[in-house]
């Protein structure tokens, strides 16, 4: 519009190509110019602020009696007229709109810890240092909000002159996303009987919502720009470079994040599925990590000195295994596969391949051919703890799971709820129900063939337990510590368990947690009853307590839907099960977004690049 005025901030580090470009546009128009100083931007570094800052003061500076200050980046649009922006910031009688609210607990390390934009030929981005921030200047609460802003010219003129803000901005150019805690900030100090901010804005109308996770970095805005324009070559929104890209500024995270919105809604969501980069064929193993976002080093102190082992039973569906493979590893912890003798040899190959880029991960040295609810079942775990037991790691906690799990909690999060069992076992179990105790009264035969493979009962009567054993019926996913698993080698009543369990009807969901209510045996647990929160199951037969499946039951077991989304993210298991990536993939998805981005947000290290989605 001829009555306004425009400012446009072109990223130094643009090509002049692109700089031309621009000129050649402003040129014919004389309320448009570029800003008189150029700032290299970082994406989250105070660089990005900076530039508004150099557009804020040439815009101070013009005669145009502008009213408001709207930032924008080159990928926005309006969606409304210029007089229904009129209008509407006219509504606000010279209050300032920066939206925000007291910082949730994922931003908190974002002004406490110093950062440092990274300024390279193919990359740049902000470096988290472990090296803690002195506080706030003058007293001032920090809050945390939206880096697009509208604000009337006194602010602004607030901003570049009064005390409190430049010192504010001197503190703040160390930190991470800066823009998104210095306007709302200022915004939010009280007036005084001296001097009253100009503009300051207490509560936001109903438009300030508090940000939830999916909705984080994508604020429904009623009002773009046309007054104030940055454009910011290749980082308007989270841009790093091509396969280095946060997700959350390009194309593909903004699809991401609208499909998991519409799925926790109960909305209509358009399938996604994004197949990682095969470690197969002329990709090496530094490539695969690399462009698959695999976290590469520990992030924190506690994590480093409470290493975790993983059993990892599979025998299909390679994407979904693949995918639980990358939510779950760490470098500091140690891996054992053991893939189904059954598998087909292009699985078996596959997953050989992916297990070999990694040093803290093998394949067990002995593999069953695993028959569903059968010792074969049992034997997979114990063949992959026994590897466990003479690998160098010291890991504290052994956790056992299948290929189609997936899981709830970060790793940083699973060491400290495991930590608070002080060196006791997780087997959730009781004794028998009604249902359960024809299981170990009879006989049953494993029986492979062509007509498949499955567990027999021959109802002949099993003899006594040995050594008097009580037996008991828990959940077959535990968490064991070295000791337990230790025990469960060497003790005569574990080996004799064992023996005599061979023959039972899923006899991993009996073994763990009968030794483990031993009152001797160590890290033992002989009144835990359901103890341990480590699966979220949906059961066939407990509809009445869970809701119902969203997706289809298998065995008995739900294969999750995009509609157990909200029942997955409010329940405090460490893990779930089951999944199926071909079939659901939306599901998959939203999960791993959760997890990576509350993963990254409790980092105490340098967070690199490449290990953003």
């Amino acid at each position: 519009m001829p009555q306004n005025v425009y400012c446009v901030h072109v990223d130094e580090k643009a090509t002049v190509e692109f700089k031309d470009a621009v000129q050649q546009l402003l040129s014919c128009f004389p309320n448009a110019f570029l800003a008189s100083k150029m700032e290299p931007v970082v994406y989250g570094g105070i660089s990005r602020l900076q530039a508004d800052l150099n557009c804020i003061k040439d815009l101070v500076a013009s005669e145009v009696p502008w009213k408001y200050a709207i930032n924008t980046c080159g990928q926005d649009f309006p969606l409304k007229t210029n007089k229904e922006i009129v209008q509407y910031l006219k509504g606000f009688k010279g209050k300032n709109i920066t939206p925000g609210v007291l910082p949730p607990a994922h931003a908190i390390g974002r002004t406490k810890y110093v950062h440092r934009e990274h300024l390279g030929k193919e990359l740049s981005y902000v470096i988290r240092t472990t090296a803690l921030k002195p506080p706030p200047p003058h007293n001032l609460t920090i809050y945390f909000g939206s880096a697009y802003v509208a604000l009337s010219r006194e602010f602004s003129n607030f901003v570049l002159h009064d005390p409190r803000a430049v010192d504010l901005l001197q503190w703040s150019k160390d930190t991470f996303s800066p823009d998104e805690h210095f306007w709302v900030t200022l915004n939010r100090i009280p007036g005084t009987d001296h001097f009253l901010i100009p503009g300051e804005l207490y509560i936001f109308p109903k438009e300030v919502k508090i940000m939830n996770f999916w909705r984080l970095h994508f604020f429904a805005f009623t009002v773009l720009s046309v007054v104030f324009l940055v454009i910011l070559f290749n980082t308007c929104q989270l841009s790093l470079l091509k396969s280095h890209r946060k997700l959350n500024g390009s194309s593909e995270r903004y699809l991401r994040v609208q499909a998991c919105n519409n799925a926790l809604e109960d909305k209509p969501a358009f399938l996604w599925r994004k197949t990682l980069t095969s470690p197969l064929g002329s990709v090496s193993c530094k490539d695969y990590l690399l462009q698959n976002h695999y976290i590469t080093s520990p992030l924190s102190e506690e994590e480093v000195a409470f290493p975790l082992a993983y059993v990892m039973v599979i025998h299909k569906d390679f994407d979904t295994f693949e995918r639980l493979f990358r939510a779950i590893y760490m470098p500091q912890n140690v891996y054992c596969v053991h893939v189904d003798d059954k598998a087909t040899n292009e699985f078996k190959e596959s997953v050989w391949q992916l297990v070999n880029c990694f040093q803290n991960a093998f394949i067990a040295s002995k593999i069953e051919p695993v028959v569903y609810a059968g010792i074969s079942r049992l034997q997979a775990d114990l063949n992959c703890l026994k590897d466990l037991v003479a690998s160098e790691v010291p890991w504290k906690y052994a956790i056992n799971t299948c290929g189609q799990d997936f899981p709830l909690k970060t790793n940083k999060e699973i060491v400290q709820y495991l930590k608070g069992f002080k060196g006791k076992n997780i087997t959730p179990g009781v004794l028998p129900p009604a249902h359960a105790i024809g299981r170990t009264k009879y006989v049953h035969r494993e029986h492979i063939g062509k007509d498949g493979s499955f567990v027999k009962n021959t109802n002949v009567l099993k003899t006594s337990p040995p050594h008097q054993l009580t037996i008991y019926f828990g959940t077959a996913y535990v968490a064991l510590t070295r000791e337990f698993v230790n025990f469960v080698f060497q003790d005569k009543r574990a080996i004799d368990l064992l023996r005599w369990s061979k023959d039972t009807y899923s006899p991993d969901e009996h073994f763990w947690v009968t030794l483990n209510r031993i009152p001797d045996v160590p890290g033992s647990m002989p009144n835990a009853s359901w103890t341990g929160n480590l699966r979220a199951v949906k059961w066939i037969d407990m509809e009445d307590k869970h809701g119902g499946c969203h997706g289809h039951y298998v065995h008995g077991i739900c294969i999750y839907g995009n509609g157990d989304l909200k029942w997955l993210i409010n329940s405090p298991s460490l893990f779930a099960n089951k999944f199926e990536l071909t079939t659901y993939p939306l599901t998959v998805e939203c999960l791993e977004l959760r997890l990576r981005e509350r993963t990254l947000n409790q980092s105490e290290t340098a967070i690199q690049p490449s290990w953003y989605f």
